[in-house]
Formats: structure tokens, sequence, C-alpha cells
């Protein structure tokens, strides 16, 4: 009767195991994939944190169009994108 205490709680363990994997590729399905030219938006509960320039500054790259940020990695040809971005719109 040991035996099989001891096997079904090691089948168990290893279940979990494989559950929690399951579970951490989901989440990374989830958010990282879908939104490739996107920055990962922390997760806050804090209206003050909101408002603040790191969450808000993610906030408006995300919403800027990717010809825009495609470009980030070029200072200065961003700068000139985003400039003539803002006098359109």
């Amino acid at each position: 009767m040991d035996q099989r205490v001891q096997s079904l709680m090691f089948m168990m363990m290893m279940m979990m195991i494989i559950l929690g994997i399951i579970l951490c590729q989901i989440v990374y399905i989830i958010t990282v994939i879908p939104d490739k030219n996107n920055l990962h938006l922390p997760w806050v509960t804090l209206a003050m944190y909101q408002k603040g320039v790191n969450y808000s500054g993610i906030k408006i790259l995300n919403g800027l169009p990717n010809a825009i940020k495609d470009i980030c990695s070029k200072p200065e040809k961003f700068n000139g994108a985003l400039k003539r971005f803002l006098h359109t719109h």
C-alpha cells in the first residue's frame, strides 16, 4: 500500500510540473507572440503608477503605427518620422 501511495504522489507531482510548464508556455504565447511590435505593459493596480512616465510612454509608443515603430532603432529617422506623424495627426 505504501508503494502505491508513493507512486501516486510521484505521478501527481510530475503532472503538476507538466501543467506548470504548459501554463508558462500559454502565458508566453498570449502575452508575447501576438504583439511583436508592442511593448508589454506591466500589470499594475496603482493609478499613480499608471499615470507615470514609464507606463504612459509604453502606451504612447504602442499606439504609434508599425512603420514608425519599425525604425525605433535608428534615432535620427525615428525622430523625423515621429515629428511628421505628429504634425499630420
